[in-house]
């Protein structure tokens, strides 16, 4: 054979063990001597014999002497990496990573989003001894980030540096894993290569806007990138390998995926392919080989979705609900039109990848697409690269690709395209492709404009991260600071003494909930009741800035002199609460009726006629001598003149908001009921009669005055046409 025809791996690997001539060894001797070079030739051999030769592998390019002379350590590494130095440069890799996670991470970023501050209730529960498989708390979560987040809560406690922590550990965790990902999914192309664009993906993954901004936020999308790019890398081994090891290594790693985030439920869809398309592809001879492979990976994958899958099959409802509301089958978010909102939502994914980016500045910078520039240019190279193998009919260079095109899905299909937590499954398949162009680019940049071109997307990341967004005011209020700046003034207003009553918006807010759910602090529906202290205390009652209506309706009912106020941010330029102040004691009313358990009916207004068909509110003024013992709910019934109730409307006082048994004592409670006329009621005068009952027994409160009885007439109303 001409030197010219033999395959340059085989040519290497003969070249590193020459044959020598020399006298005859016994066969236990040869045996010994040359098991390691049969291995090692093998291995190589079976690379270049089984897989197509596209372009001359790393080492088919002998350095020149110009090179050599500017080659550094870095060049070096990046032109033929030994174990060694890719070892060290992973190791290196990864404390950068570390360093853009955890710099300053009790501070940046600010605030407590509101997702966050529910997983930390569950964190309190966990420590609790309550350990679920499913959180329904927010619309429910997959469990594994809210564990992380207990366990790193008993060395911090159960607060935000928990949450990010924890966030922090699967974000630099993930960064060998995208070795991994890149080493193993070009292993075909030669191992020189293959370590190159697992150096490369690394990197990528390290110094990604996206990565570095989930992994110091909280949220549960950081975790499902690391078990999603295990999963893909082990199963590339495991084909490259001929391992059932490593094949149900990897149907565990993506198992583990289900318990991270809900996009990781389309992964059946790539396990499929991870396991399928090595099975379709694979010769005759090896076919029943590969299907133990296949059997191993998809029984360890439903061994360990199976106990999520039984409580998915009982709880539906809790599963799917959340799902079903943004999905665009929902016709609120499809606007009748499905098929033309995937289409959307597919070009809008997309297009964020490398230009258009996403609204929501919890998620980015406004605008700034999902890759910076450099690494836009790497993803489009490496697109072509696929693009080249697969019309070579190189079918295992699809899995990048429809990996890709799966996990799009969640957030191509939901409402307000497109969202970046949803495309935390999109991380990895990205990062994998880019880094193959990166690497085929550096064939004719060199390795010198490889590390510039890292180190640019490097600063691309610091830059924009820490200089552009992480100070902005759109981060201050998306990431939702002026919450708690809000919060703290309010703990502060607590600690002196005074009276809060903060407004259902911002109360049924977990972000406020967590950080206030040891002051005491009050609430009532503002639109259906106020609650009016008569103690010494101040009362303040706090909206957010924009809620002016709210503040004009609590106004109009306080009959105590009030101001209006606004509470700022250090800067005055970021108002956090807009405030009305109670200025002293308010009056006393006139009680209509005393009932037992230490209540009073006060003053009851209503308009004196109402069209059939409409609502007519009654406003009821209750005031509590003592705290009420129960839990009563109000009526107010409208009697014909054969005394035959009407209509009516029961519920407990301030639309369920503030229960009688919570009423403290002297408070003046304004309870306006909105009751909808049925449109066929006869017309005419009625008679209205109000008064409480217990709902669990339906036992009246007794009126005690000004007579005695269970219920009393406050006056008639028209019904017109």
């Amino acid at each position: 054979m001409a030197p010219s025809s033999i395959n340059p791996t085989v040519a290497r690997s003969m070249a590193r063990f020459p044959l020598t001539h020399g006298p005859p060894v016994t066969e236990s001797r040869n045996d010994a001597a040359c098991r390691p070079f049969v291995a090692r030739f093998d291995s190589e051999l079976a690379c270049t014999i089984h897989e197509p030769v596209s372009a001359p592998t790393l080492t088919d390019q002998p350095m020149t002497p110009s090179s050599s002379t500017r080659s550094t350590l870095a060049t070096s590494v990046l032109a033929r990496p030994t174990r060694r130095q890719v070892a060290v440069s992973l190791v290196a890799i990864t404390a950068v990573g570390a360093s853009l996670r955890l710099w300053m991470i009790d501070a940046v970023p600010v605030g407590l989003f509101f997702d966050v501050a529910a997983n930390l209730f569950d964190v309190l529960e966990i420590r609790d001894g309550h350990w679920p498989i499913w959180f329904p708390r927010n619309n429910g979560r997959e469990p594994m980030m809210l564990y992380a987040e207990a366990l790193v809560s008993l060395v911090t406690g159960p607060n935000i540096l928990a949450a990010k922590l924890a966030a922090a550990a699967f974000g630099i965790v993930s960064i060998p894993a995208f070795y991994l990902l890149g080493r193993e999914l070009s292993g075909h192309v030669g191992d020189m290569r293959a370590r190159r664009v697992g150096l490369i993906a690394a990197a990528i993954g390290a110094f990604l806007f996206w990565h570095v901004h989930f992994s110091r936020i909280g949220l549960r999308a950081i975790t499902l990138p690391l078990f999603l790019a295990l999963g893909l890398a082990l199963a590339a081994r495991a084909t490259r390998r001929s391992s059932t090891v490593l094949a149900a290594l990897s149907g565990l790693a993506f198992g583990l995926s289900l318990y991270t985030y809900t996009a990781a439920r389309l992964t059946p869809l790539v396990v499929a392919a991870a396991f399928g398309i090595p099975l379709v592809g694979a010769a005759a001879i090896a076919r029943r080989t590969t299907a133990r492979r296949t059997t191993a990976g998809l029984a360890a994958y439903a061994s360990v979705a199976l106990p999520l899958l039984i409580y998915y099959i009982r709880n539906p409802d809790l599963v799917g609900g959340r799902a079903s509301a943004v999905s665009i089958l929902n016709p609120d978010v499809s606007r009748g039109d499905p098929f033309g909102a995937s289409i959307d939502g597919f070009t809008l994914t997309l297009g964020s990848i490398v230009s258009t980016g996403t609204r929501s500045a919890m998620e980015n910078i406004p605008g700034r697409p999902l890759l910076d520039p450099i690494i836009a240019a790497a993803c489009l190279i490496g697109i072509i690269v696929i693009a080249t193998r697969l019309v070579r009919r190189d079918w295992r260079s699809a899995m990048l690709p429809w990996t890709l095109l799966v996990m799009a899905l969640p957030s191509a299909l939901a409402v307000n395209p497109p969202g970046f937590s949803r495309v935390s499954g999109m991380i990895p398949p990205l990062i994998a492709i880019a880094a193959i162009g990166l690497d085929r680019a550096t064939d004719r940049i060199g390795p010198l404009a490889l590390v510039a071109a890292l180190v640019g997307s490097l600063a691309f990341t610091s830059h924009d991260y820490f200089v552009r967004w992480a100070p902005s005011d759109d981060a201050f209020r998306a990431m939702m600071e002026d919450k708690v700046q809000g919060a703290r003034q309010i703990g502060e207003w607590r600690a002196a003494g005074d009276r809060v009553f903060l407004a259902p918006l911002y109360a049924r807010d977990y972000t406020f909930q967590f950080l206030l759910r040891d002051t005491g602090v009050e609430s009532f529906d503002v639109g259906a009741s106020t609650v009016i202290p008569a103690g010494p205390t101040v009362t303040r009652y706090a909206f957010p800035p924009e809620d002016a209506a709210g503040v004009a309706t609590v106004a109009r009912r306080l009959s105590a002199p009030y101001e209006r106020s606004w509470v700022s941010d250090k800067t005055g330029r970021r108002p956090l609460l807009a405030v009305l102040t109670a200025k002293g004691p308010a009056s006393w009313p006139d009680f209509r009726a005393r009932l037992a358990d230490g209540i009073d009916l006060g003053a009851a207004q209503f308009a004196g006629s109402v069209p059939r068909g409409a609502n007519l509110q009654v406003e009821l003024t209750w005031r509590a001598r003592a705290r009420p013992t129960g839990a009563y709910t109000a009526f107010v019934h409208f009697r014909d003149g054969d005394d035959r109730t009407r209509f009516q409307g029961d519920r407990i006082p301030g639309a369920g908001s503030v229960p009688t048994n919570r009423w403290a004592p002297r408070d003046t409670i304004v309870d306006a009921i909105d009751i909808a006329v049925p449109p066929e009621v006869p017309l005419g005068a009625y008679r209205v009669v109000v008064g409480l009952y217990d709902p669990g027994t339906g036992q009246r409160v007794r009126i005690e005055e000004p007579t005695e009885g269970n219920e009393l007439s406050i006056g008639t109303v028209r019904v017109d046409q």
